[in-house]
Parts: C-alpha cells; structure tokens; sequence
C-alpha cells in the first residue's frame, strides 16, 4: 500500500492560483509517494507507519505525468491511495495496480492519507530552515 499525492512548495506565484501555481518561478509542484507498512507497537497493537518515500518536482499533475511517475516507482500489484485527483485515472495505473481515491472533501485529506502529508509538511519544514544565502 501507498500513499500517492501532489503538492506545491514555496508558496503561490502572483496572479495564480490553485494547481495553476505551479507555472510561476516562486513555487515548484512535487509529486510524492509514501509507503504504508503495518506493524505492531510494544503491546502488540497493529499501527501503520511510514515506509520508503519518492519525490518528484514535475511540471504538471496530469495522467501521463503521474503514469510515469508510478511506473517508475512501483512494483505491479501495489495498492495506491490517492485523493481522487482526475489526473490517477485507472489508465494511469498499469500492471495491475489498484487505485483507491479517498477524499471525501479537501479539509479530510490529510486525515485520510496522513503518511504523505506527513511527508510534505516536513519538507516544507525543512525547506523553511535551509538558507540559500
């Protein structure tokens, strides 16, 4: 199982907004995938936790862009969860791959697929705290 989504770092370009942010020089789109791993904690209660992480500055959130990007990154037969973004359209998802889109509304997403927005949050954490002088 992994989690699979997109995200802007660095904030929205002037005049843009939403995924059309992308496009402006101050703010780059990252496609991003965690995988979920279960295990038990010390009193043997099941958790998930996180696993192995990819990321990927790309230019657009489109099908063709996400196929490659689970393509090059997973193995045929994983579950993908996603947020129902249009763009993981089950042609997007080859070799048996099954998608799984989770959103019920954008407040619930990080509720329902925690890992990777896990993820992106500490990178722009992260990012927050490199200077680049």
């Amino acid at each position: 199982m992994v989690e699979a989504d997109d995200t802007l770092i660095a904030g929205p370009a002037k005049g843009k907004n939403g995924r059309g942010a992308a496009k402006g020089q101050s703010a780059s789109l990252v496609l991003g995938m965690v995988e979920v791993l279960s295990c038990k904690d010390a009193s043997g209660t099941a958790k998930k936790r996180a696993g192995r992480v990819r990321l990927e500055v790309v230019d657009h959130a489109d099908e063709k862009t996400l196929r490659i990007f689970l393509e090059n990154n997973l193995t045929p037969g994983s579950k993908v969860q996603t947020d129902g973004w249009r763009g993981y359209a089950e042609t997007a998802l080859l070799d048996d791959r099954q998608l799984v889109n989770v959103q019920d509304s954008p407040q619930s997403a990080s509720r329902l697929a925690p890992h990777i927005h896990r993820v992106f949050s500490n990178l722009n954490t992260w990012l927050l705290g490199t200077p680049w002088g």
